[in-house]
C-alpha cells in the first residue's frame, strides 16, 4: 500500500524554532517513505530552504498573500477559493500547519481540500483577537496538537475545547554534527583567549525581549569585562533588530555580536559558556533544549513553558519585569564552578521526553495505520 502524501505549511522559509521542528518532521516522514512537501508563505532569507534541497524534501511557496486575514475586504474569500485550489493540487491526505497564520488558514479550509484531516500544531500563545478566518477555522474542526501543556490549556480556553482532545506531543531534539569548529568560530566572533561567550539564540520578535536582555547586559558588563553577548536571529521585521541595535549604541556597550540566523547553531554553541533566553512567550522552547543538549547553561524567563523543560524549582529562572534579576543569575552562573549535576539533569530530562524518535513515532501514528 502506497504511503500517504503529506503537507507541512510555516509562514516562512527561515530556521525558527517551529521550523526547525517542522523539518525534523518532514525528514523523519520521509525517511519512513511519505511523500512529503513543505510550502511556506513567503522565502525570507530561505535558510530553510537549503535544508531542506540537502534532504531531498520538495518545497514550494504558497500563492497567498498572510495579509488577507486582517483584510475588511470581500475579497479576501476569493483568494481562499484560490488557496483551496492551490492546496488541491498537492493530492495531500494529510495537512500539518505550524504556527498561527499556517493555522488558521489552514484550518478554515481544509474540509475543501480533500484532506483526511488537518492538524493544528499550536507553538506560541497568540496575543490578538479571534478574526472571522479563525472563527471559520474552529467551525472546521481540526484536530488539535500541542507541543506543550501550556500551549494545550491555551488553545483549548481560546477555542472552547476540551483539553483532552488537544494531543501532546513534545518537540524532539535532533543532534546536529557542527560545521566549524571550534577555533573557526571564535576567529568568527574575533573572540580572544581570555573571553567567554554569552547567547540567545532567538529570532527577534517583541516576546523575546532583546531589549530587556542587553540592559541586563549592561549592568552585568560594568563588573565583568571579559564576556561578549552573541544575539543569534533572523529578523522578519527589520524594527525589532534596529531597536536592540539602537540600545546597544545608546549605552556604549562594545561586546554584543549580532548574527544573522545561522545554520550551524550546533558549532556556536559547541565554544559557548551560558545560553540565555528571556522569552515572554512559547510554547516548547526549542533553543533551551538545543543549550541543554550542546552542555550549556541556561538562563530563561520564568514562564510556565520553560518550567515545564527545566522543572519548577530550576535555579537560574528570571523575572522579566526586574533587569537587576537576570544580572545577578548571571553574576551567579559564572561564579559558579560545576555544572556537573545541573549537565546529568539536562541529559535525563532529553533522553527521558525530549528526542526526536519520539516526536516521529507520534506523528506516525497520525498518518499510518502501521503504526497504530
Amino acid at each position: 500500500m502506497s504511503k500517504s502524501n503529506i503537507l507541512i505549511i510555516l509562514p516562512f522559509f527561515t530556521l525558527g524554532g517551529a521550523e526547525t521542528q517542522a523539518f525534523n518532521l518532514a525528514k523523519g516522514l520521509k525517511i519512513k517513505g511519505f511523500n512529503v512537501t513543505v510550502i511556506a508563505f513567503e522565502e525570507k532569507n530561505k535558510k530553510l530552504i537549503l535544508k531542506l534541497e540537502e534532504a531531498g524534501i520538495s518545497w514550494d511557496v504558497a500563492k497567498l498573500d498572510l495579509s488577507i486575514v486582517h483584510s475588511k475586504s470581500k475579497f479576501k474569500f476569493i483568494e481562499l477559493i484560490k488557496f483551496i485550489f492551490y492546496i488541491r493540487s498537492f493530492r495531500h491526505d494529510y495537512l500539518f500547519p505550524f504556527t498561527y497564520y499556517p493555522n488558521i488558514i489552514c484550518s478554515s479550509i481544509w474540509r475543501f481540500t480533500g484532506a483526511k484531516n488537518c492538524y493544528w500544531n499550536q507553538r506560541g500563545m497568540e496575543t490578538i483577537g479571534i478574526n472571522f478566518i479563525e472563527k471559520l477555522a474552529i467551525w472546521q474542526k481540526p484536530k488539535y496538537i500541542s507541543n506543550s501543556i501550556s500551549g494545550a490549556n491555551f488553545i483549548s480556553n481560546r477555542h472552547k475545547i476540551d483539553q483532552n482532545k488537544v494531543q501532546i506531543i513534545s518537540n524532539g531534539l535532533n543532534a546536529k554534527t557542527p560545521y566549524l569548529s571550534q577555533e573557526d568560530w571564535r576567529k568568527k566572533l574575533n573572540i580572544q583567549p581570555d573571553e567567554k561567550i554569552v547567547t540567545q539564540v532567538a529570532n527577534f520578535y517583541p516576546e523575546k525581549n532583546h531589549l530587556y536582555l542587553i540592559q541586563a547586559w549592561k549592568l552585568f558588563t560594568q563588573k565583568y569585562f571579559n564576556y561578549k553577548l552573541v544575539l543569534v536571529g533572523y529578523a522578519p521585521n527589520e524594527i525589532h533588530l534596529n531597536k536592540a541595535k539602537a540600545l546597544v549604541y545608546d549605552l556604549g556597550l562594545n561586546n554584543v555580536i549580532f548574527l544573522n540566523s545561522e545554520n550551524d547553531i550546533s558549532g556556536l554553541l559547541s565554544v559557548a559558556n551560558i545560553g540565555i533566553l528571556v522569552s515572554s512567550s512559547e510554547g516548547c522552547p526549542n533553543t533551551i533544549l538545543e543549550y541543554m543538549h550542546a552542555k550549556v547553561p541556561v538562563i530563561a524567563s520564568d514562564i510556565s513553558p520553560v518550567k515545564e523543560v527545566l522543572g519548577t524549582n530550576y535555579p537560574y529562572l528570571v523575572d522579566l519585569n526586574n533587569t537587576k534579576d537576570l544580572k545577578d543569575k548571571l553574576d551567579e552562573m559564572v561564579n559558579q564552578t560545576n555544572f556537573d549535576d545541573l549537565f546529568q539533569s539536562y541529559d535525563s530530562i532529553l533522553h527521558t521526553k525530549y528526542t526526536n524518535e519520539k516526536m516521529i513515532k507520534a506523528y506516525l501514528k497520525l498518518v499510518s495505520n502501521e503504526y497504530n
